[in-house]
């Protein structure tokens, strides 16, 4: 799962500390989320790899970047046919074989698109602390909280 300063493998957590953790997927994997953070960083100024920070120093402010590309499948392939090629790697991801104790695998954007579902039928749960601020923003602005809350919905 690491790498010692040398650059052998090692399952030594000490060792892996002044080396680095193996990337997903290998050579591979490192060299998608390396074009993936140039995107991200390089066209916007930000920084990348330790101009981010480091362990020792923490992170430098103000030098994160994100990269949003947005595609016209298309105009690459028949929309049709993506969209029940995707439905059949999804399908195909679900019906992947689960770990003792998972009751469900999920894909990319699943649990969200189910966590906002919920949260537009049945409201955004609250904890005691939140609720709790903001009765008290509501006595202070001299309002009804569960009125502001109930008229103007999440």
């Amino acid at each position: 799962w690491a790498y010692d300063q040398d650059g052998l493998p090692t399952t030594d957590p000490l060792a892996a500390l002044d080396g680095l953790i193996q990337p997903v997927g290998g050579y591979k994997g490192i060299n998608v989320a390396m074009a993936l953070g140039m995107l991200s960083t390089l066209m916007s100024g930000a920084g990348y790899g330790t101009r981010l920070g480091d362990l020792d120093e923490g992170p430098v402010a103000a030098r994160d970047g994100h990269f949003v590309m947005a595609m016209n499948v298309a105009a690459l392939v028949e929309l049709d046919v993506f969209k029940a090629e995707m439905d059949a790697v999804i399908a195909e991801a679900h019906q992947s074989r689960k770990a003792p104790g998972v009751e469900r695998i999920y894909v990319a954007g699943e649990m969200e698109y189910e966590t906002a579902e919920r949260y537009a039928r049945d409201a955004v749960p609250l904890n005691e602390q939140t609720l709790a601020d903001l009765a008290a923003t509501a006595a202070v602005l001299k309002t009804d909280a569960n009125e502001r809350l109930l008229a103007h919905p999440l």
